[in-house]
């Protein structure tokens, strides 16, 4: 069962796996809450490329395939964000959180994830994050 929180990321490590449209807004929403981001990709988005060249992202270019490269990478963050189309990097990614106990949000599979990062939005000055749950 999953426990709705909202969380501080001020000074986390956040790993993104995957570095298109996904993972860049994933990237950015944690960015924007004082996370220190990495992002493992073979490509990455302009946006991602103009954070990397002010220091504001670490872009590592990487096939997420490599348990190695995952591993490394996997043991330096507090939370892990799956967001490539390639069905075995994300279940390498998913098995290598699981055992290093590393809470992950898997954007492609939402029966897999243990973290789910909701829509959010502002009315009248209070604070709404919405999400859904099977």
């Amino acid at each position: 069962m999953k426990v709705p929180l909202f969380m501080e990321f001020e000074g986390r490590n956040v790993l993104v796996i995957g570095g298109g449209g996904v993972g860049t807004r994933r990237a950015m929403k944690f960015l924007m809450a004082g996370a220190n981001v990495r992002v493992i990709g073979l490509e990455f988005s302009n946006d991602l490329v103009r954070y990397a060249e002010q220091g504001k992202v670490v872009l590592i270019k990487g096939d997420a395939r490599d348990p190695g490269l995952l591993r490394s990478n996997i043991e330096w963050a507090d939370l892990v964000v799956i967001a490539t189309n390639d069905p075995i990097a994300n279940e390498n990614a998913r098995r290598i959180a699981r055992d290093l106990k590393r809470f992950f949000n898997d954007a492609t599979n939402a029966e897999e994830t243990e973290v789910v990062v909701p829509f959010e939005g502002e009315v009248n000055g209070i604070r709404i994050a919405v999400t859904t749950e099977d």
